[in-house]
C-alpha cells in the first residue's frame, strides 16, 4: 500500500550525556526560545565556561563568562570561527528545595538585540563505568493530513549490554505507542475536519521531550513530556516516567519503594495535598485536591527517583486547572523515611 506521508527517522545517537566529575562539569537540558538545547558548563569561582548545542543542529558553540556569589551570570557565544553569535545572561539557582542547580535567562541576538527566553535543568548521571546517555531523535510530517511528529528520547549504551537492550527497547516502546496512537487518530480524521483545519491554517502536532531525573549504576529515571495540539482552545499536556532497574534489567513500580502492608499511598497522598495547599498560584480548590492526589495508585503514576527524594508530577487538570499548569511535588527521602524499604533501588540515595 503506498504510503500517504513522509517519515523522517533520525536513528543515529547523538551528543553523548555525561557529566565528569573530575572536572566539575555539569550537564543542563532545557530549551531557547522553543528549541531543545544542551549546556555543559564549569564554573570555578568567578569563571563561568563551556559549550552548548541546538538538538536540531548538533554544533557545539562555545560559551565563556562569569557568574557572580549570588548566581547571576553572562556568557557569550562564539561560533567555531570564533565570531560572537550571542549572549546569556541569567541566574544559577541551587534552592535547598529542589533536587539540582537549574537555568533561566535571555539569550540575545548580537545584531537585533532580540532576546528569547530559556531555561535548563541540571542533568544527575553518576555511572562509574563507561554506560552512556544519548538522545535519539525521530521525526514525521504530514502535509496532506496536517500533520508532525517529533520526538527525542534516551538510550543507554555500555556496561551490561543485555540490561542495555531492554532499557532501550522498553523506552522506545513507550514513545513509539504514543506517537502510534496520535498518528492513528490523525490518519481518521474526516473530510471535513481536514477543511476546517486548512481553511483556519491549524497545524496539529505531538512533541515529546524528556528530562534524565537521576542515572547511576543501580537505577536510571527518565520524565517524559509530552505537548499535543489535536485542535480545539490551546495545547494538551501530560507526563509519563520510567524508572529502570539495572541491576535485574526490570521497571521499577512505585510500590517498589516501600515497606509492605506500610499503606504509602495514603502517606503521599497526605504530604502532596499538604504541599500543594502551600501553592499560592490560582487553579486549586479542596475537592480537586482530593480527587486528584487521593491515596490512588493512577493518581501517581507519573514520578522519578532524584538525589533528594521522589519527584511527583501532576498534569493540568488532574489537581488544579489547565491555567494553573502541570504540578511538581519532590518528597524528601527523610519526610518518607518511616515507610521506605531497605536495599530498593533508592539504597544509595537516601
Amino acid at each position: 500500500m503506498k504510503r500517504i506521508f513522509t517519515i523522517l527517522l533520525l536513528i543515529t545517537a547523538v551528543f553523548i550525556i555525561q557529566v565528569f566529575a573530575q572536572n566539575g562539569a555539569k550537564v543542563f537540558r532545557g530549551e531557547l526560545g522553543g528549541q531543545s538545547i544542551q549546556m555543559t558548563l564549569n564554573r570555578e569561582g568567578k569563571k563561568l565556561n563551556g559549550t552548548y548545542f541546538y538538538q536540531k543542529i548538533k554544533k557545539d558553540l562555545r560559551l565563556e563568562g562569569t557568574i557572580d556569589e549570588a548566581g547571576n551570570f553572562t556568557l557569550t557565544e562564539f561560533a567555531p570561527n570564533g565570531a560572537k553569535t550571542g549572549e546569556f545572561t541569567g541566574k544559577w539557582d541551587n534552592p535547598a528545595t529542589e533536587d539540582g542547580a537549574s537555568l533561566t535567562g535571555n539569550w540575545i541576538n548580537p545584531k537585533n538585540k532580540e532576546e528569547s527566553y530559556f531555561t535548563a535543568q541540571e542533568q544527575f548521571v553518576e555511572f562509574t563505568g563507561n554506560q552512556k546517555i544519548e538522545t535519539k531523535s525521530f521525526a514525521e510530517k504530514n502535509k496532506a493530513r496536517m500533520f508532525e511528529i517529533t520526538a527525542e528520547y534516551p538510550m543507554l549504551s555500555g556496561g551490561n549490554a543485555l540490561i542495555a537492550a531492554k532499557f532501550n527497547k522498553f523506552v522506545e516502546a513507550e514513545v513509539m505507542k504514543t506517537v502510534n496512537s496520535f498518528r492513528k487518530d490523525m490518519m481518521t480524521m474526516t473530510a471535513a475536519d481536514l477543511k476546517f483545519a486548512k481553511q483556519n491554517g491549524m497545524s496539529n502536532y505531538l512533541e515529546l521531550d524528556y528530562v534524565l531525573e537521576s542515572a547511576n549504576d543501580r537505577v536510571i529515571s527518565i520524565g517524559f513530556y509530552y505537548s499535543t495540539f489535536e485542535g480545539g482552545a490551546h495545547p494538551n499536556h501530560f507526563s509519563s516516567a520510567v524508572n529502570f532497574d539495572l541491576k535485574t534489567g526490570t521497571v521499577v513500580a512505585l510500590k517498589d519503594l516501600f515497606r509492605p502492608n506500610a499503606n504509602y499511598l495514603k502517606t503521599i497522598s497526605a504530604l502532596c495535598i499538604e504541599k500543594l495547599k502551600e501553592d499560592d498560584s490560582e487553579g486549586f480548590d479542596d475537592e480537586w485536591l482530593k480527587t486528584g492526589a487521593g491515596p490512588k495508585a493512577e493518581n501517581f503514576s507519573s514520578w522519578n527517583i532524584k538525589k533528594k527524594g521522589i519527584l511527583i508530577t501532576f498534569d493540568p487538570y488532574q489537581v488544579a486547572s489547565y491555567a494553573a499548569g502541570p504540578k511538581e511535588v519532590l518528597l524528601t527521602y527523610d519526610e518518607l523515611k518511616s515507610i521506605l524499604k531497605k536495599d530498593s533501588v533508592i539504597e544509595g540515595m537516601k
